[in-house]
């Protein structure tokens, strides 16, 4: 994993780093952009959990040749058991299979390949994909 920022702070005692100011994470061919995220590792320095703040968006792919594009107003993966959580405003769209779905918070398991979404009195859920027409 490799971290871009303009403004780095940690914080060894408390396991955690603050990464600030046009924040790019990258690994392998996934990115995440955010205005701060904050790192929290475990006891064993492992990572525990990364959120993300301010103007997030990302591109990750997946072993089964799925591609996955979204944004929210904050974003938290927590690695070990491969929960991406997308909070306020969030849309995530699969680029393969042209899916895309938009909900106040969106909860994927990258394992399970299980989605949770909520949505809002004034903002429902929505579902978008293409159907072909059987009539061409």
């Amino acid at each position: 994993i490799e971290i871009e920022s303009l403004k780095f702070e940690a914080y060894d005692d408390k396991g955690i780093t603050v990464f600030t100011g046009n924040v790019l994470i990258k690994k392998g061919l996934d990115r995440m952009h955010a205005d701060n995220v904050t790192v929290y590792l475990d006891k064993d320095r492992q990572i525990e959990r990364f959120e993300a703040s301010g103007n997030t968006s990302f591109v990750f792919n997946f072993e089964n040749n799925s591609t996955f594009v979204g944004s929210s107003d904050k974003f938290i993966y927590t690695p070990k058991n491969g929960e991406f959580k997308l909070l306020g405003s969030a849309r995530i769209s699969d680029i393969i299979n042209s899916k895309e779905i938009i909900g106040e918070e969106v909860i994927f398991f990258e394992k399970t390949k299980v989605v949770k979404v909520l949505g809002a009195k004034m903002n429902p859920v929505r579902l978008i994909f293409d159907v072909e027409d059987s009539k061409k």
